[in-house]
């Protein structure tokens, strides 16, 4: 018999099954967890900032904006960085429960090493494809392409700035795609 997570056997279509379990991992934990966070976050920096008190002397006072608690602001970059991570691996986490019938952690968890490590692998490897002699382009015509310097005995590969949104975005989005388009196949296929 076909073994997945709870809800996943309720008699429903296979669209059902997939929009439940997406809502429940991505949106419903998300929003709970945010809302938690943010509530004991705020409560934290209220009693500091009630029951600290700041030194009367004029030089800290001047400073005394940094001695305040401020809560985490949720919209900043590396917060919402690791907010996308975290969906990522609960997509592969999904989409490993689905596909292993036994041990699904721990085989879900050694394959997402094993495809980082590959990853990293697989880009020191194209890295040292760009890497020239001792000569390299350099100058006003190149400041839009691939500039390849050398600094303190190092290789500094400089890339454009546009390839940075298409670096950090485009695969993780792709991967992210790919496990619920895979967790919708795996669905179909066993339908459970």
């Amino acid at each position: 018999p076909a073994k997945a997570i709870r809800f996943l056997l309720l008699p429903v279509s296979i669209g059902e099954k997939l929009l439940l379990s997406y809502l429940f991992t991505q949106v419903i934990f998300i929003a709970i967890f945010l809302t938690i966070y943010h509530g004991i976050d705020w409560l934290l920096c209220f009693f500091y900032n009630h029951f600290v008190e700041i030194p009367k002397n004029p030089l800290l006072r001047i400073a005394q904006e940094d001695y305040k608690g401020v809560p985490l602001n949720i919209t900043n970059s590396s917060v919402l960085i690791n907010l996308f991570i975290f969906v990522l691996l609960s997509s592969a986490a999904h989409f490993g429960g689905l596909s292993f019938t036994k041990n699904a952690f721990i085989k879900t968890i050694l394959l997402i090493i094993l495809f980082w490590l590959g990853i990293n692998a697989y880009h020191h490897l194209l890295l040292n494809f760009f890497l020239p002699p001792n000569s390299s382009p350099h100058g006003i015509f190149f400041t839009d392409s691939l500039v390849i310097l050398r600094q303190g005995g190092n290789w500094l590969v400089k890339l454009p700035g546009y390839w940075l949104p298409t670096i950090y975005w485009l695969l993780p989005c792709i991967i992210y795609i790919s496990l619920w388009t895979g967790s919708y196949f795996k669905l179909k296929e066993k339908q459970i």
